[in-house]
């Protein structure tokens, strides 16, 4: 079965065998692929870039928020912080386990037929 990236991201599937689980919980990931026993926690320091990525996104999905506050609701700046703040603490579970999935599946494309 082949699975595009997008799917598999979200499904949380294996890049290698599309059937095992990445992670178990919701933010446990397996050690090694259920089904193909593929290692998915490399060496330290492999999900950098997507601890980056997911930072990425939760700072710059604020900043829609503060501009339909500001000019849209007229809102202080010190509430569009904190709505902000809250916002990035929500975001950032989610952002994670997906930016580590979808890591896991750009190494596997970029490196698959090496």
């Amino acid at each position: 079965m082949n699975m595009g990236i997008i799917s598999g991201v979200f499904k949380n599937k294996c890049p290698y065998c599309y059937q095992g689980d990445v992670f178990k919980g919701f933010l446990t990931m397996n050690k090694r692929c259920p089904s193909c026993d593929q290692v998915f926690l490399k060496e330290e320091g492999y999900y950098l870039g997507s601890m980056i990525a997911a930072y990425f996104f939760s700072a710059f999905s604020v900043i829609p928020v503060f501009v339909v506050g500001a000019f849209y609701f007229q809102l202080e700046i010190n509430l569009l912080i904190l709505i902000g703040s809250i916002q990035v603490i929500v975001l950032s579970p989610i952002l994670y386990r997906y930016s580590t999935i979808l890591w896991l599946w750009l190494e596997t494309i970029f490196t698959k037929n090496t």
